[in-house]
């Protein structure tokens, strides 16, 4: 019983409204998260039960729900040349920006032939084809690092909650982190994945809180079993 009530609440209730919103690009982002919670805590049923979820449950409603020239944009970054007219268009001009750019870019402030303005989804490609592609290495290095240095922090942490809470914000940054790099290249399907931080935005404060609570958690990794917390327990 609780199992079936864990997996409704966690599970199926989102994908269903996920899928009927349609909400592809959150559906994901939800399920990242999800899935390393589960894993962090070592729920093996309910991340199988997840899964299944994802898979049985909400693709089919998507399939239904979109319509077939959605699905050919979502494929259309495999061969961007012959689906141009279905959304292989904005991946070919996301190549061409990144091309252009050179070793050092193009200049601040000069747009892209066709890119869309600068605080679209594509926004990696446009500071690329501006300052360059040593600049583009340097952004996908600090991504490693960044996403190196939450994994380090997470495995740190002792306390159960302060663990699930950076695993999860964690999963959910680097998750919008790796896929809008990967999209802007072409290798990922162009899904409204912004870059997180970097790129400003209505939702950028609230990357950066989750920041904050990440960091919070881990400057006191070590207090929970000082005398000064425990007196303060008892008061």
């Amino acid at each position: 019983a609780r199992f079936t009530k864990a997996l409704g609440l966690y599970a199926l209730a989102p994908a269903v409204l996920y899928a009927a919103a349609p909400a592809f690009t959150d559906l994901l982002i939800y399920f990242c998260g999800l899935f390393v919670l589960l894993c962090v805590y070592g729920k093996k049923k309910l991340l199988f039960g997840s899964a299944s979820a994802l898979i049985v449950l909400s693709l089919p409603v998507f399939y239904l729900l979109l319509s077939w020239e959605r699905w050919k944009s979502l494929f259309a970054f495999l061969n961007p040349e012959a689906n141009a007219d279905s959304g292989g268009y904005m991946t070919l001009l996301s190549q061409k920006a990144i091309q252009s750019g050179g070793l050092w870019g193009r200049g601040f402030g000069i747009s892209p032939d066709g890119l869309p303005f600068s605080s679209s989804d594509l926004f990696y490609a446009y500071l690329v084809s501006n300052l360059g592609w040593v600049f583009g290495i340097a952004v996908v290095l600090t991504a490693l690092l960044f996403a190196a240095r939450l994994a380090f922090m997470t495995a740190r942490l002792r306390d159960g909650y302060a663990r699930g809470l950076v695993a999860g914000l964690s999963a959910v940054l680097c998750f919008q982190l790796m896929w809008n790099l990967l999209m802007c290249v072409g290798l990922l399907p162009i899904v409204g994945m912004k870059l997180p931080i970097l790129n400003w935005s209505s939702g950028t404060i609230l990357e950066l809180a989750a920041v904050g609570l990440i960091l919070g958690a881990y400057r006191r990794k070590d207090m929970s079993g000082t005398p000064y917390l425990r007196q303060a327990s008892r008061v």
